[in-house]
């Protein structure tokens, strides 16, 4: 356990600002990236990258390696928010636009409510540390098998 005993709850509230805190600094690192050649090529390789730091996580022993951990997928998440939504609107029509954010906005939302059913299947199964590496997997299968169709769709100008 991270945690020792309870009287180290507090480390909950401070991980909490540290990781709002971070992911707002990914946002301004994201807008700065987006003007980069291929914001697609860079959303599939940070993504992967993410996935990487999930398998580092769930080998975390103590709670400063965590919240470094912890803190750096923030951060790359604010990055890929700030891509993401650009790519969305450069790409989406002009009539298909609020509906594509709409669609976008239900999807995280859905996908939010459905991890949370997986992690508490996986939590019964194996434990956090199962979690964090069976998600890395299933993240990283997923953004490789979409990695190249987005690739061709959007190349490199």
């Amino acid at each position: 356990a991270l945690l020792l005993n309870d009287s180290m709850l507090w480390i909950l509230g401070v991980t909490t600002a540290i990781i709002f805190s971070i992911s707002i600094l990914g946002s301004v690192i994201g807008k700065k990236i987006v003007r980069h050649k291929s914001p697609i090529g860079i959303y599939c390789i940070l993504f992967i990258l993410v996935y990487m730091l999930q398998v580092l996580l769930s080998m975390s022993t103590n709670i400063l390696w965590f919240l470094g951990v912890f803190s750096l997928i923030y951060l790359l998440l604010g990055v890929l928010s700030v891509i993401g939504t650009y790519v969305l609107n450069k790409v989406a029509e002009d009539r298909v636009r609020t509906s594509m954010i709409s669609l976008s906005s239900f999807s995280l939302q859905a996908g939010g409510v459905l991890t949370n059913v997986f992690a508490a299947s996986l939590f019964l199964l194996g434990g956090i540390a199962f979690f964090w590496k069976v998600s890395a997997l299933v993240g990283a299968v997923g953004m490789l098998t979409l990695a190249k169709p987005l690739l061709q769709r959007f190349p490199i100008s």
